[in-house]
């Protein structure tokens, strides 16, 4: 699968990075709704392969975590199985921003992985006018996405260890680096071709679940339903390290 897959959350990560780092636990993978290491991985079933994310569709979320909400509209400009541009604009309590975001990604194996990211970010801010912070994340190695070979029911993946680096920059400002060392990345197809219905519209889904593990072991685990007809993410659920659901982002449109 390309790697726009991601795109669906990124600006509003970006916004919450401090928020999560804030808030890592220490993993408590029993109590996940989707890691049961006691129990066999099922035989590998249904498959589904991804296309590309037609130029021009539109898709717009709302994301809702305990400290509020926010709602965004993401526009594909191109797509390509390593390179992915979007626009976006972003709509939350404290204003609006319009992003512009570049994904590059490479194969590694049989996986598809993503090793950086640049958002830059216009706010529109009184009397001083507009302001453009500028976003890149590495990751060195890359960080494993998803298999490029098929999503298979049961298909599992995992990569590590991985240094994220995350570099801020607005004129006028110091810039900040922040630097995060992912162990372990692993994901698994939990269903293929589940159809769900999100905000009154049926989509039919592959279903995967994610989680990444920090150095101070702190999982970050979510699950993500992705449109096989559209090529994104229609709905996605986040979870804390104890499995409590702390953020839902669902698709409201797409066009």
């Amino acid at each position: 699968m390309p790697i726009r897959r991601l795109l669906t959350l990124c600006v509003f990560t970006l916004l919450c990075v401090a928020s999560v780092q804030a808030q890592r636990q220490r993993a408590v993978r029993s109590g996940l709704p989707f890691f049961t290491p006691q129990q066999p991985p099922p035989q590998t079933g249904p498959c589904h392969t991804f296309g590309l994310v037609r130029p021009g569709l539109k898709a717009s979320y709302l994301s809702v975590t305990p400290d509020g909400s926010a709602t965004y509209t993401i526009t594909w400009i191109s797509d390509q199985p390593t390179r992915t541009e979007t626009t976006q604009q972003v709509q939350t309590p404290q204003g609006t921003g319009n992003a512009v975001t570049v994904v590059d990604g490479e194969i590694v194996g049989n996986l598809r992985a993503m090793k950086h990211i640049n958002v830059k970010t216009t706010i529109a801010v009184p009397i001083l006018g507009s302001i453009t912070t500028t976003v890149d994340i590495d990751f060195v190695p890359s960080l494993a996405l998803g298999p490029q070979d098929g999503w298979c029911v049961g298909k599992t993946w995992s990569v590590g260890p991985t240094m994220q680096t995350i570099t801020s920059s607005t004129p006028g400002l110091p810039v900040q680096i922040i630097h995060n060392n992912i162990e372990l990345a692993e994901g698994k197809v939990l269903a293929v071709n589940e159809k769900i219905t999100v905000n009154g519209v049926e989509y039919n889904t592959v279903k995967y679940a994610s989680w990444a593990m920090g150095a101070n072991n702190a999982l970050q685990p979510s699950i993500t339903w992705t449109s096989t007809e559209h090529n994104v993410v229609v709905r996605q659920e986040a979870y804390d390290s104890v499995g409590n659901l702390v953020t839902t982002t669902t698709a409201t449109h797409i066009e």
